[in-house]
């Protein structure tokens, strides 16, 4: 089973630091691997935010929900680096045809335990093509989970959860194997 997490953020910030936040944490140097963009730089963290930034702007959308937070954990069939950077690529394309999507590959850690590896992407909350919000229901989001299992040949599973109650929810549900 392949969890699919969206973490959601509520922030009432008027400005783009939950923005610079979230691109900063998929760009950094001791985390991610292989760091990768579509429609959005991944070379640079100001880059990267400039043009988010500038998506928002041009649709006068630049309060609100900043970016889509979401989490792919790949089981123990993805034994490698390279398998692991490669589904990330593939499960990321799903959103570039509408949105900028920052994304990369973490190793193991205090999020996601019982992985060797999972995904990070960031998706600006707006639409380069049409300036629609978008819209994070579980209708649509199982549609991602239905290609998360297209992609892997795993059976996925979506959890919607606040990244404090993150930790929580992957420990009761995928408890660790000692």
């Amino acid at each position: 089973m392949i969890p699919v997490i969206v973490i959601r953020k509520h922030y009432k910030l008027e400005d783009d630091t939950y923005l610079e936040h979230g691109c900063d944490y998929v760009l950094k140097k001791n985390k991610a691997i292989r760091p990768g963009g579509y429609g959005v730089s991944p070379y640079s963290l100001r880059d990267a935010c400039e043009q988010m930034l500038a998506v928002k702007k041009y649709y006068g959308k630049t309060t609100g929900n900043q970016l889509i937070h979401l989490v792919v954990s790949y089981d123990d069939l993805v034994k490698t680096e390279e398998q692991a950077c490669a589904l990330t690529c593939r499960l990321a394309a799903y959103y570039k045809d509408n949105y900028q999507v920052l994304f990369c590959t973490h190793e193991k850690d205090r999020l996601c335990p019982r992985y060797n590896y999972h995904m990070h992407m960031m998706i600006n909350s707006v639409s380069y093509q049409d300036g629609k919000m978008f819209i994070s229901s579980i209708e649509n989001m199982n549609r991602f989970c239905e290609y998360v299992t297209e992609i892997t040949g795993q059976r996925s599973k979506l959890y919607f959860t606040k990244e404090d109650k993150v930790q929580e929810a992957m420990n009761k549900r995928y408890p660790q194997k000692y």
